[in-house]
């Protein structure tokens, strides 16, 4: 429990959340994925659509500001305050708050028309 929370959630948080739940399903269609699709293609999800890069403070696994310096102005950084790499169970209003200012700031003139 101490590995699980230190490599991957912010402190005070608790990992019990990760020790069930988990879809076969899923893992198998990631794993698929990551295989076959080239990581350049993924990475830069395409070469021309704006991109959300969401960033745990805590986050023990990603190395911050990769995308934005690879990818420049297409990228938009969010820092989740009080996250670490599980940002979802941590903080899934964060989350969706930031992705849904994103999406309004993105795609407003297309929702005014």
């Amino acid at each position: 429990m101490d590995c699980l929370r230190r490599a991957f959630f912010a402190p005070g948080h608790d990992p019990r959340v990760w020790l069930d739940g988990w879809s076969a399903a899923t893992h198998e269609a990631q794993s698929h994925a990551r295989i076959t699709t080239p990581v350049d293609e993924y990475f830069s999800a395409g070469s021309q659509v704006p991109i959300l890069d969401l960033q745990a403070e805590h986050d023990a696994v990603v190395i911050p500001n990769v995308m934005k310096a690879y990818l420049g102005d297409r990228v938009t950084v969010q820092v989740i305050r009080n996250a670490g790499h599980a940002m979802a169970p941590e903080q899934p209003h964060a989350m969706a708050e930031a992705i849904a200012a994103f999406a309004r700031r993105v795609y407003s003139s297309q929702l005014k028309a």
